[in-house]
């Protein structure tokens, strides 16, 4: 058995899997992918079996599902969703609306205004069940094949955990989902009724990993594997949120699976985040891998590294001097203006310490070059913003970007502190990595031992227990600040520092009790005013809604 799934390349994600990923919808959960999955015929070689696997491991990475509602992990179509809606970012709109407007869809996460037409609330319920048809259609070849048992067995297991993987996320963001595991039921499900439905999705994904992990049939380890960290890591993530998804806490479930959990914090924070060495970062359980060779993986870039950022990949030593124009030569010429990146929330940064070594995962003021001079530019009048030049170029003036921003509808020039978590390797170029010459993009990190050792402290803390030793060990790796008895509010505050842009915030509040809270919101004061609960649930998308009539729509929400 260790044999075949060992051999299964831990680095899984090729184009060919991603192309095959691609021409599969699951807005309605009944197509049958024959032309990709023959059944019967395919499956019976551990080349067959490991395709299979990847396929269905790779929809994790999400893709394109058509009506404008996309579902790639990193991008603002799914990603965004949580950093957006939360007080963690904000991706404001330009000159006066005309730029990044995307039909309000951005700006409504922000102010908890979204309608069952948001796009992204549509790419986020289409790469829920992307996946969970993607999981069904692997259970379902690996178990027509004439494959060993005791070889599919694991293999089935695997594709069950990254099938509870898939609706977790919808369990967290819609709630009253229907639960589908039959790759031939041809019937629309349903999701009625909605008072118990939530409860019936936490259930089937609590028995689903209990039977997994209690048997250890999973991989050890395995980069962008499913192991039996990461089905556990999942299952006490579960629990850690059974009060919100159930009404009943499951403190002491979640703490017995901690300390099942194996694992170590990496000696660097940014060792999670570095471009081409995490897959040597023990911290990480699991990780999306990303591809050079798929534009929409180096759309992260795009997005998260504003123009000013670029240059602190460099010593101003480095970079070479355009005599025509007393310039920089631009080393990544591709990279976008300042303005055109999601941006840290006003008031996000203030709960850093200046002694923090996570600060820097934000870039604000003055831009530095790696070795920690500044960083001058020409003004607007020599052609544009962020053309960087030696200090002492005729009207060079500092790079500096300011923490507020006017309008989440009218974003200003060099408003908003720019992110800068996912770090590219120094002098990596742009164009190296759309042409695929060697380079290779940064993953999505799912789990870390971090989430580990934290969820540990809140529940000891819950508990009536001493959250202190878990608690500072994450501490104090990034910040030599120890707290002695931490309070529920010093956890809260950790997480925050600790998961920020790892699709965290946004269930965090809403645990911690923070996400309707007004006076929680640092920027803007009073945009967040609703006081019921529903928004804590995302609405049934409009589109779905009208393709299978057996949906019906979260409370508080219209069906258009």
């Amino acid at each position: 058995m260790k044999k075949v799934i060992n051999k299964i390349s831990t680095k899984f994600m090729t184009v060919a899997a991603a192309a095959c990923l691609m021409t599969l919808s699951c807005t309605n959960l009944d197509e049958k992918p024959y032309s990709i999955l023959a059944p019967g015929n395919y499956g019976n070689s551990e080349a067959q079996i490991q395709t299979v696997v990847g396929r269905a491991l790779n929809s994790m990475r999400g893709g394109a599902f058509g009506d404008g509602g996309n579902g790639y992990i990193f991008s603002e179509f799914v990603f965004f969703l949580t950093p957006l809606s939360s007080d963690e970012a904000v991706l404001p709109a330009l000159n006066d609306g005309a730029d990044w407007w995307d039909g309000g869809r951005n700006v409504d996460l922000q102010l908890h205004t979204w309608n069952p037409q948001n796009v992204e609330i549509l790419g986020a319920w289409r790469y829920g069940y992307n996946g969970v048809a993607q999981s069904n259609a692997a259970i379902y070849q690996i178990e027509q094949s004439s494959l060993d048992e005791e070889l599919k067995e694991p293999l089935i297991a695997e594709m069950r955990a990254l099938r509870a993987f898939f609706y977790f996320r919808l369990l967290d963001w819609f709630g009253n989902v229907p639960i589908v595991t039959d790759y031939l039921d041809m019937a629309l499900p349903s999701n009625t009724p909605l008072g118990e439905q939530r409860k019936k999705v936490y259930d089937f994904i609590e028995s689903e990993l209990i039977s997994i992990v209690d048997k250890n049939l999973l991989l050890e380890t395995g980069y962008g594997r499913f192991t039996n960290n990461a089905a556990k890591c999942l299952l006490a993530r579960l629990y850690l949120n059974a009060e919100v998804f159930t009404g009943t806490a499951e403190w002491q479930k979640c703490l017995n699976v901690c300390n099942t959990i194996t694992g170590s914090l990496a000696p660097d924070y940014f060792d999670n985040f570095k471009q081409g060495e995490q897959m040597s970062c023990n911290e990480i359980i699991l990780a999306v891998p990303l591809s050079n060779l798929d534009w929409f993986d180096c759309y992260v870039i795009d997005l998260l590294i504003p123009g000013s950022v670029k240059w602190s990949f460099y010593n101003e030593s480095e970079l070479e001097i355009d005599p025509a124009s007393g310039a920089y030569v631009d080393p990544l010429p591709e990279f976008p203006a300042d303005d055109w990146v999601i941006a840290v929330e006003p008031g996000f940064s203030d709960i850093f310490d200046v002694a923090d070594r996570r600060r820097d995962m934000i870039v604000g003021d003055t831009a530095r070059y790696k070795d920690g001079s500044a960083v001058y530019t020409l003004p607007p009048s020599w052609g544009g913003d962020f053309q960087a030049c030696p200090a002492d170029a005729d009207g060079a003036i500092p790079c500096v970007l300011t923490k507020d921003i006017s309008s989440v509808k009218d974003r200003q020039t060099r408003e908003g502190y720019g992110w800068n978590k996912y770090q590219l390797k120094q002098n990596n170029i742009w164009d190296d990595l759309y042409n695929a010459k060697g380079n290779k993009m940064f993953d999505v990190v799912v789990f870390r031992y971090a989430e580990v050792l934290l969820m540990k402290a809140e529940c000891q803390l819950r508990l009536g227990g001493d959250a202190a030793t878990p608690f500072n060990e994450v501490r104090t790796r990034s910040w030599n600040q120890t707290v002695a008895a931490p309070t529920i509010q010093d956890i809260e505050d950790e997480y925050k520092r600790e998961f920020a842009l790892e699709d965290h915030r946004r269930t965090d509040m809403i645990r911690f009790g923070s996400f309707n809270d007004p006076s929680k919101y640092t920027w803007d004061a009073g945009r967040i005013t609703e006081s019921g609960d529903y928004t804590k649930l995302f609405p049934i998308p409009y589109l779905e809604l009208t393709k299978n009539l057996n949906l019906e729509q979260n409370p508080g929400y219209p069906i258009k």
